[in-house]
């Protein structure tokens, strides 16, 4: 569920620094050797942001607003696109530089800007898998012209990595990209917001030197307190939206982490609810104790269009029953 909101973060220098392994002595006639070909690309690019309503790296939480910012040993995840993408998957482009940068030193004291360094990688996109993806292999090399601005491809994102996340446990890590995962959990908003890796993901724009769109941090975040559960059980939970009007299921998945009441039957804990614009859900949770079949609780959150909850936190107190 994707929407797009502007930023503004702004690169301040995008180097190229690959070296070469090459022999050259104009008191001879030897040929020169040829240059190796460069296994990697180095840039080093700054980004600071100005929209206080931006989902970043760490949050705060005013009201039903989320006020963030970055925070130090915080990681950009750079993939930048060469070539044509193919038919069926505008995603998928025939050549990607891709890899992680870390943060230089520490942000700004507002924490609204930084600096990240780091090295880029080529992938091939290769046939799809058994489940109809693409591969991508590592290249040897860096065999794509990259000129004077290696961001100044077809297109090229940037998404901030929080320090505490963990790849494929908190977000999907394929190498050449790494993926949102909407179905995560957490104990609070703030831990949730560590977790969620598509906090901030931006489109670059070569002529601006510009990360100037924002895919994907605008989702609600649900901070639930349930009680009427059974004192100190475990649960795992599943969310549900329907058509509010017909009653059909639009999705339901099941939350990546259990929940554990406290002994009072309560639990608390924090997840991404899911919209359309203009259309009002029905939004519910079904909790199953993992230590008794029997005990199957649901909640139904309400009715709602969560668009209205864009970049802000849903505060939910409900009883199971």
């Amino acid at each position: 569920m994707k929407q797009i909101k502007t930023l503004g973060w702004l690169v301040v220098a995008a180097a190229l620094t690959t070296t070469f392994a090459a022999c050259s002595n104009d008191d001879n006639d030897t040929p020169d050797t040829p240059a190796a070909p460069a296994k990697s690309i180095t840039i080093t690019v700054g980004a600071g942001i100005t929209d206080d309503n931006a989902t970043r790296s760490a949050i705060t939480t005013e009201g039903t607003s989320r006020t963030l910012t970055f925070t130090t040993g915080d990681k950009l995840f750079v993939r930048a696109s060469y070539g044509t993408a193919a038919n069926d998957d505008s995603d998928c482009y025939e050549h990607v530089l891709s890899g992680y940068l870390t943060m230089v030193g520490s942000p700004s004291a507002d924490g609204k800007r930084a600096s990240f360094t780091g090295d880029l990688e080529q992938w091939d996109r290769g046939d799809k898998d058994a489940e109809g993806n693409y591969t991508y292999t590592k290249a040897a090399s860096i065999t794509v012209s990259v000129g004077d601005d290696p961001l100044s491809a077809e297109v090229t994102y940037a998404t901030l990595v929080h320090k505490n996340a963990v790849k494929d446990t908190d977000y999907d890590d394929e190498d050449w990209r790494i993926l949102f995962k909407y179905d995560v959990l957490a104990s609070d908003v703030n831990t949730l917001m560590t977790k969620n890796l598509e906090i901030v993901t931006t489109v670059y724009d070569s002529k601006s030197f510009k990360f100037n769109e924002s895919i994907s941090p605008t989702l609600p975040i649900l901070n639930c307190t349930i009680s009427g559960l059974t004192n100190n059980a475990t649960y795992n939970v599943t969310y549900t939206y329907a058509n509010s009007i017909t009653g059909v299921k639009v999705d339901s998945y099941s939350l990546t982490s259990t929940v554990t009441a406290n002994e009072n039957g309560t639990a608390t804990f924090a997840f991404f609810g899911m919209y359309q614009e203009g259309e009002n859900y029905s939004h519910t949770l079904t909790f199953e104790n993992i230590n008794d079949n029997s005990d199957t609780k649901t909640v139904t959150i309400g009715t709602r269009d969560l668009s209205s909850y864009k970049t802000k936190v849903l505060n939910v107190t409900r009883t199971a029953n």
